[in-house]
């Protein structure tokens, strides 16, 4: 076994050993690490010393003589890749190249392709960036950059945003203090300070005219801890009527939807296996969850609550007005 004075290099090559082990084991001793990395029981130490200073959750257990990892998902993708971290990585560039962020997209396959060599001169060949391909339905920025000067600016620089409502057709200059963006459903948000308004505003950026630094400083209104609100914005980032829906779906669009999941704490039910799937779940915006609906409508049984039903019929009713309009002409 080495015995030679461990530096830095040989410290983070015992902690990958040690992280394989600890993962795919329920514990190991100091000296079966030392072993499976053919080094010192003091290096060992030092690695698992180096572990903890990244976040692992390292314990020596008494009574086994051994170490425990309790957070088994922990991992250091730049140090000792995984085929998981392949998969994030290419997952990422892909949405990326859909948001029209080639520029982010372009690094993502790059770090990739440095992943994917590292994997491969440890485990043989790995998978090709052209492996996976990604599409989304998204609305794209208009202006790259302008994504970017969002995350710059959350929570420390004030911005002058030109946004046009695409609910009002109307363009409002913001004197706007951006806290949080969010990808949502492949739209993208910002959530902060509108000083013109005096309140919290949400942002598409698809709507978004114009960004360019404000002449006022930095920020000055205190940060929410939750900046969307204390639910989760999934139906929706605006805010409009929010409540309970309890929906019924039939026949094929029930398994289509029993599969996907539209909100992290829905409860889906089989009324009828396979045949008649009831979903609860909470939203925030009754028009935004109202749409999602209309696109299984030929599914659809029942709609809860009334005004939830009402929303969707509207919806409905005008769609099919206007397609019965063009059709006559």
């Amino acid at each position: 076994m080495s015995r030679d004075r461990p530096s830095s290099e040989v410290v983070q090559r015992a902690a990958r050993v040690a992280l394989r082990l600890l993962r795919t084991q329920d514990h190991a001793s100091r000296a079966d690490i030392a072993t499976a990395a053919d080094v010192s029981g003091e290096t060992v130490k030092r690695a698992l010393e180096w572990l903890r200073d990244k976040g692992a959750r390292v314990e020596y257990v008494g009574r086994l003589r051994a170490w425990v990892l309790h957070n088994k998902e922990f991992a250091l993708p730049l140090t000792d890749p995984t085929v998981e971290d392949l998969q994030a990585v290419l997952t990422a560039a892909g949405l990326l190249h859909e948001l029209g962020q080639e520029e982010a997209a372009s690094r993502s396959r790059a770090l990739f392709d440095e992943l994917a060599q590292r994997l491969a001169d440890r485990k043989g060949r790995s998978f090709r960036p052209d492996a996976l391909r990604v599409t989304q339905t998204t609305a794209v920025v208009r202006e790259p950059r302008w994504m970017l000067q969002f995350l710059r600016a959350a929570k420390r620089q004030v911005l002058r945003v030109s946004y046009r409502s695409p609910w009002k057709d109307e363009l409002i200059v913001h004197t706007f203090e951006p806290w949080q963006v969010w990808l949502h459903d492949g739209v993208l948000y910002v959530r902060g300070h509108s000083r013109t308004r005096r309140d919290a505003r949400t942002f598409r950026l698809a709507n978004v005219e114009h960004v360019a630094p404000a002449d006022t400083g930095t920020t000055r209104v205190p940060v929410p801890a939750e900046p969307w609100g204390t639910a989760d914005p999934r139906f929706g980032v605006d805010e409009d009527r929010p409540g309970e829906a309890v929906v019924r779906l039939r026949g094929a669009v029930a398994r289509w939807t029993h599969a996907a999941c539209w909100h992290p704490s829905q409860v889906d039910t089989w009324i009828e296996k396979g045949a008649l799937l009831e979903r609860r779940l909470r939203y925030r915006s009754c028009r935004e969850l109202a749409r999602r609906l209309v696109s299984v409508a030929d599914g659809l049984e029942t709609v809860e609550p009334d005004e939830l039903h009402a929303e969707v019929l509207r919806l409905l009713q005008a769609g099919l007005a206007r397609l019965s309009k063009a059709g006559r002409r």
